[in-house]
C-alpha cells in the first residue's frame, strides 16, 4: 500500500475511523465542516489511489483535522498502515 503525500489517510483508514468514533456519514461531515459529497468521494477510493488526484487539499485536511479532533491518530508509514482512537486521557494531555 502505498504512503501518499502529507501521510494522507486512505480511503480504508477514513471509513475505519468512522467505525471506531462510531460515526454515520452524516455525523462525520458535520464534525469535519465538509459535504456529503466530498466524503462519499473520499470513501469511494480505492485504497491505493491517492486522495489529492481526486480531492482538493483544503477538503483533505478538513476531513483529516476533524477526525484527530475527535482522537484518532493516522498510522502511515513504509511498515504500517492504521487508525488508531486515543482515549479521552490522552486527548487531555494534548489540550
Amino acid at each position: 500500500m502505498p504512503v501518499f503525500e502529507k501521510n494522507c489517510p486512505n480511503s480504508n483508514q477514513i471509513r475505519a475511523a468512522r467505525w471506531l468514533l462510531g460515526w454515520g456519514q452524516n455525523e462525520a461531515v458535520k464534525c469535519t465542516n465538509t459535504s456529503l459529497s466530498s466524503l462519499r468521494r473520499y470513501e469511494g477510493l480505492k485504497p491505493d489511489q491517492n486522495p489529492y488526484d481526486h480531492l482538493r487539499p483544503s477538503i483533505i485536511e478538513r476531513i483529516v483535522d476533524g477526525f484527530k479532533n475527535a482522537g484518532i491518530e493516522f498510522l502511515n508509514s513504509e511498515d504500517s498502515l492504521g487508525v488508531t482512537l486515543r482515549t479521552s486521557s490522552e486527548l487531555s494531555k494534548k489540550s
